[in-house]
């Protein structure tokens, strides 16, 4: 039986105390040393008091299970965290990654957090002017490249004071750029709109690495160069070691040019994610699919031709999007194909199709079941409650270990900051609670389930679906949920959103952990 409080042992075998949470490296070294003490608990502490904690892993000799604990406090003063049964370390890393997240930036964060606030004093300007987004996906953390990322990308926070500063709408995306290029600047630009935040590095005028929510690289500066809206500024840093951009800026400009003129278009004939795909023509030969497309602006058939196979019309843009997950690049470009060759249009709504009673069949109560299914929601909100998603989240993963079918998790937290303390959020009002329970409502499909994470979160239990589907669809979702005021009189600037995903079985094999993982890091 597991005890809520850790009890000293002399057989224990207690490594010294660090002061920094365990890394992957050492987790492994923690099995190891278990793996050569069977029957014996090994312990690692780490951290000062009051937030000292101790990992212990223990292997049962006869069963050969890998039992985990992570306990708060020391002796009989301890509480125990939590644990897992697992041979897994990476499934322990990405659970302490979940409980502490930053820990490892901690010293950085402290620092320029007080710089953060002297700046703001002195030049008048207010970081918490845009709306704060931040995604997580804490299977997918590994390695220095992800770590340099997260040290290099903090939201205008950074200790120097800006060399160059202003807004979007007085001077371009594609002129900034071009303006860093020709001043031969290093440094980091960084550009803050409604909905996202993007982060350009550059090296003497040429961009290194560019990453905003969902999507870096190449792929990041041509979706930027169509923003028309935001603050920029641009501090002077190192060379960073991210390399992700691997064009030509002026390639990179007319891409991001086209594909600007390429969303407008489609924009104007009423594309939202929410909008039905439906065919033009319903029985067309592929030598006549080829003969349509041979002029269009995307030349890669076998691209254009998924596509349109998985346009079904009867499906909205996110559930195509969902069954072939794409970059945003790539799926604009092949719409803008097949709309301009006259092969797909949108339509709000799809008509209604009655469906007719079969004959000497009795009919059921369904308001029976509306009844008991009202009993399973929270009153204020009417959805799930959070007892009631874990019940369903049981259910689906019954059904993974006996079918082997993915599933994945997605975890919403939304806040909002405090007028008087920036550095504290509090719970969204319950009007702007609905209205996100709304948005998400109205993208995911009938089979997803939508319910409480604890008391304030949201969370969606998605079946038959991998990880890259969750992460595309949970990017998208961010894109949905800010791209308009929650409530009446409600102030986006203050809204802070954090979305985090999991999967089983790509992030791990146990429910616990997939929840830890998908839990998202705070703003």
């Amino acid at each position: 039986m597991i005890q809520n409080q850790r009890q000293d042992n002399r057989h224990n075998i207690r490594l010294p105390n660090q002061a920094e949470i365990p890394d992957l490296k050492q987790i492994y070294a923690l099995q190891a040393q278990a793996q050569s003490n069977s029957g014996r608990t090994v312990e690692l502490p780490f951290g000062e008091a009051p937030d000292d904690y101790i990992l212990t892993i223990f292997r049962d000799k006869t069963k050969g299970d890998w039992l985990w604990m992570l306990y708060h406090g020391h002796g009989g003063d301890s509480i125990l965290e939590w644990s897992y049964v697992t041979p897994d370390p990476g499934v322990i890393y990405n659970v302490m990654a979940a409980q502490f997240p930053g820990a490892l930036l901690k010293p950085i964060v402290m620092a320029e957090e007080a710089a953060r606030a002297d700046s703001a004093a002195q030049n008048g300007y207010e970081v918490l002017k845009k709306s704060q987004v931040t995604t997580s996906n804490y299977d997918q953390l590994s390695g220095s490249a992800n770590q340099e990322r997260q040290s290099t990308t903090s939201g205008m926070s950074k200790l120097q004071r800006p060399t160059l500063e202003g807004e979007i709408e007085n001077l371009s995306v594609p002129n900034l750029l071009q303006s860093i290029a020709m001043g031969k600047m290093t440094g980091r630009l960084e550009i803050v709109s409604n909905t996202d935040v993007a982060n350009v590095h550059f090296f003497e005028g040429s961009p290194l690495h560019c990453s905003m929510r969902g999507v870096e690289g190449d792929a990041a500066i041509i979706e930027l160069v169509g923003w028309s809206s935001g603050a920029f500024r641009f501090y002077p840093e190192p060379r960073t070691r991210v390399e992700t951009v691997k064009k030509r800026l002026d390639w990179l400009l007319m891409e991001g040019a086209a594909f600007d003129d390429q969303q407008k278009f489609l924009n104007a004939r009423g594309l939202t994610l929410e909008c039905f795909l439906v065919r033009k023509h319903n029985n067309i030969t592929e030598s006549m699919f080829e003969q349509m497309v041979a002029k269009g602006a995307c030349n890669d058939l076998r691209l254009l031709k998924g596509f349109y196979q998985s346009i079904d019309s009867k499906s909205t843009l996110v559930e195509v999007l969902r069954r072939r997950p794409l970059p945003k690049i790539d799926w604009v470009l092949i719409l803008y194909t097949l709309v301009s060759c006259d092969l797909v249009h949108f339509v709000e709504q799809l008509p209604d199709t009655p469906k007719q009673p079969v004959s000497g069949v009795p009919p059921v109560d369904w308001q029976v079941v509306r009844s008991f299914e009202k009993s399973m929601l929270r009153a204020d909100t009417e959805l799930y409650t959070y007892p009631a998603y874990l019940y369903f989240l049981e259910k689906e993963f019954a059904r993974f270990e006996r079918f082997s079918q993915p599933f994945s998790i997605i975890i919403i937290e939304a806040t909002v900051r405090n007028a008087k303390n920036p550095k504290q959020t509090d719970p969204l009002p319950l009007p702007a609670v609905k209205e996100v329970a709304k948005r998400v409502d109205r993208l995911k499909r009938k089979t997803d389930l939508l319910g409480h994470y604890e008391t304030n979160g949201l969370a969606l239990l998605l079946p038959l679906t991998d990880g890259t589907s969750a992460r595309s669809f949970a990017s998208r979702l961010a894109d949905v949920i800010v791209s308009t005021p929650l409530a009446e009189g409600f102030d986006m600037a203050s809204l802070v959103l954090s979305v985090g995903t999991a999967s089983i079985p790509e992030s791990c094999q146990d429910l616990g952990a997939m929840l830890a993982m998908a839990r998202p890091t705070k703003a």
